[in-house]
């Protein structure tokens, strides 16, 4: 079929490089990637705090913020040598943020915590004779005793374990794909989520979130969707699916963070796991938009959240085969750090 006159003139009007772009975006795979890139996008906007106010959304994206703002000061009290008079306004800013979040909030931990570095905040640059009247008039209101600011810390507190191996602890580690019969304490993943907690994030918002079941039916729907624990998954005595709380961030810059931030909860997640005698398996979440969709709709998980993985867990059986998993040499994961010819 020869190509109509109006069609030959569509294309002569066209200029090349937007003919390119749609010639590329008419290949499936990558309308399908654009649109899995356009969807998060769009679950960014709408559930960040980048374009909501923070009365519009849960209370954990203004928990988030005091964290981020209180973090600021805790900083800045933890530099080798604080300026006095420092971070006058962000004292002002966090004054005002904390007010505005007992009025909703009452006076939670995170408002006790906000106090608690407010009132080290204080004590510092009362020492050097620089008072800040907003903040002695909300401290003279509000006393806490939980701790905030910085501790001291030494050679000590870091050493303290010089018996424990950690090379050897995360070599012995490995992602089992067949678990003994006997059920899992739910007390023994309480501890690990537990210590899950102290995972470094961004300005200490700690995104992480965990969804977990013990529930034969539960534990099967979700590894069908997921897809690749077929040939172990009736061993799978519990199952978590680690996510991360996008209502955590707050501008265009921190699109990744929640991916970032819910990788690293994961790991120290797993490692806890492995610490307590438990053997698991990490199983990736890279799915289209519709499929996230389903998980979703199955099993009521926050629009907020941002789904990281499922991790199988269970007990060790006396023996077990595992995938051995050989790794290239140091010299394929790390390169010495240079500038460009000319910079």
């Amino acid at each position: 079929m020869r190509p109509s006159k109006e069609g030959n003139l569509i294309k002569k009007l066209i200029p090349h490089p937007i003919k390119r772009v749609l010639m590329r975006l008419a290949n499936p795979m990558r309308k399908s990637a654009l649109f899995a890139a356009v969807s998060d996008a769009r679950r960014f906007k709408r559930h960040s705090q980048l374009s909501a106010s923070l009365s519009s959304l849960p209370a954990s994206a203004a928990q988030a913020d005091l964290l981020r703002k209180m973090h600021s000061l805790e900083k800045g009290l933890a530099l080798p040598d604080p300026a006095p008079g420092f971070g006058a306004a962000k004292a002002r800013d966090l004054i005002q943020l904390a007010e505005s979040y007992r009025g909703r909030h009452d006076e939670d931990w995170h408002f006790r915590t906000c106090v608690g570095v407010l009132q080290e905040y204080a004590a510092f640059q009362a020492r050097y004779g620089h008072l800040i009247p907003e903040l002695d008039a909300f401290l003279a209101k509000h006393a806490s005793p939980e701790p905030g600011g910085t501790i001291t810390v030494g050679r000590i507190n870091k050493a303290g374990h010089e018996t424990f191996d950690f090379g050897a602890f995360a070599r012995s580690r490995h992602s089992v794909r067949n678990f003994a019969p006997q059920p899992v304490d739910e007390a023994l993943i309480l501890e690990a989520i537990d210590i899950a907690r102290k995972t470094p994030s961004v300005c200490n918002r700690s995104s992480g979130r965990v969804y977990l079941t013990m529930d034969r039916s539960h534990i099967d729907a979700a590894l069908d969707i997921q897809g690749g624990a077929r040939g172990f998954s009736q061993t799978v005595p519990c199952l978590l699916i680690v996510a991360s709380d996008v209502s955590a961030f707050y501008k265009v810059g921190e699109r990744n963070q929640s991916f970032i931030d819910g990788g690293l909860f994961a790991m120290t997640l797993v490692y806890a796991l492995h610490g307590l005698g438990l053997a698991a398996c990490m199983l990736n979440w890279s799915k289209t938009p519709s499929q996230d969709k389903k998980l979703r709709k199955v099993f009521r998980i926050e629009n907020t959240h941002n789904i990281i993985m499922m991790v199988a867990v269970g007990h060790m059986p006396e023996q077990v085969r595992v995938a051995l998993s050989p790794r290239a040499g140091i010299e394929s994961f790390y390169q010495r750090l240079e500038t460009q010819e000319g910079v």
